[in-house]
């Protein structure tokens, strides 16, 4: 679990100011620390002791630095830190020095991945036919039917609920992270402003085809996907039909 936390916490954007950039190392060093020793630290200042002895270097002045910044053992000020760190001052520099250099290879890393690791879209069934034999069997099973129907309801019901919640903001989301991306991921990006809008055109009718059809409604068109709509260079009246 904190390897995947880890791995997830990796594909965030590098946070532009340094105070929110190290509450996520904070937290990274907090989710390491547990898997690796198996105990929640910085609960009491004995705690932050015994880490600081068993540490390296590099993590005392981390620890320095979160000490320092009020994370670690929050508002504690009985004792003096310099008994475990050896100088708070001079530690947090030494980290902050560090984190400055990288989170410089953090941006690099993650501009490599958005340009590498396109997002990819379900190949279309080989077999189509196979499908809709299948399907056609489940729709005619009285015990399956009144379920499945039932869940396409709901799913709809679902889309409407965030069809209300956010409106036209989700469209405007989408535009304002698309202004960030430079020419080389926008000719490359799947999911663009002009998609959302067309997809959110469409819905009324992949809605009503839904309930007309019922039991018979097969939802995997997906390369490329029904709502989405056709990949770049199709013509436009190819789309529409």
């Amino acid at each position: 679990m904190a390897s995947w936390a880890m791995e997830a916490l990796q594909y965030r954007q590098s946070a532009k100011s340094y105070g929110l950039y190290l509450k996520d190392q904070w937290l990274q060093f907090q989710i390491k620390t547990l898997a690796q020793r198996g105990i929640t630290p910085f609960q009491n200042y004995g705690q932050f002791m015994h880490l600081c002895d068993t540490s390296s270097a590099e993590d005392k002045a981390k620890l320095a630095e979160f000490y320092l910044h009020n994370m670690a053992l929050p508002d504690m000020n009985f004792w003096d830190p310099n008994a475990a760190l050896g100088d708070v001052q001079l530690m947090a520099m030494a980290s902050w020095m560090s984190h400055e250099e990288k989170r410089a290879v953090e941006i690099q890393q993650i501009m490599a991945k958005e340009l590498n690791e396109p997002l990819l879209i379900r190949v279309e069934l080989e077999d189509p036919l196979a499908l809709i034999y299948s399907h056609q069997h489940l729709a005619k099973n009285p015990q399956v039917l009144l379920d499945y129907v039932e869940r396409q309801a709901r799913a709809i019901a679902h889309f409407e609920d965030m069809e209300g919640l956010f409106g036209d903001d989700c469209l405007h989301a989408c535009i304002r992270r698309w202004n960030t991306l430079s020419y080389s991921l926008k000719i490359r990006e799947y999911h663009s402003p002009t998609r959302m809008r067309k997809a959110l055109v469409r819905v009324s009718i992949y809605k009503q085809s839904m309930q007309n059809l019922k039991a018979n409604w097969i939802g995997l068109k997906f390369s490329p996907p029904l709502l989405s709509g056709l990949l770049e260079g199709v013509k436009e009246e190819e789309e529409k039909m």
